[in-house]
């Protein structure tokens, strides 16, 4: 049974978000641009994803606080995206990007998923663990069965 269970007297978090914007722009270049009304919707957006998907689970605050720190730098970086490559002559632009979905885009979203325990970030699992089982032959054993 998964040490992160859901219940309401684990809830830990207020609707005052955990981590400030001084702190975002210190790990995310991206927010740099970005205007002060900007990153106040980014960490917001951050925080109501703690509080509606991981909250009551158990997960300690100063992880929340990182998993809200680099999902606020997520949604920068989709919104501001860094150039991997700039011309001055017949003005080039290339970005930097992945392409993957949700939080797997940036590498700020990978970090999210990383530090989130629960799994509950990351869509593919659905909070769930998921585990392999072969029940067959190896070759050689198959290879040695008489038909």
């Amino acid at each position: 049974m998964s040490k992160y269970v859901y219940s309401e007297s684990s809830k830990v978090l207020t609707t005052t978000p955990l981590i400030t914007d001084k702190e975002l722009v210190r790990i995310c270049e991206e927010a740099e641009d970005a205007t002060k009304d900007q990153i106040t919707s980014f960490i917001t957006t951050a925080h109501l994803l703690l509080q509606e998907d991981l909250d009551g689970y158990g997960v300690s605050l100063p992880r929340l606080k990182q998993i809200e720190l680099y999902l606020a730098a997520h949604f920068a970086g989709i919104t501001f995206p860094i150039a991997a490559f700039e011309s001055a002559g017949k003005v080039q632009v290339s970005y930097q990007k992945k392409t993957d979905m949700g939080l797997r885009f940036t590498k700020y979203g990978q970090m999210a998923l990383t530090l989130d325990p629960t799994g509950k970030l990351d869509p593919a699992t659905k909070g769930k663990s998921y585990s392999i089982s072969w029940m067959g032959m190896t070759r050689s054993e198959y290879e040695g069965v008489a038909t």
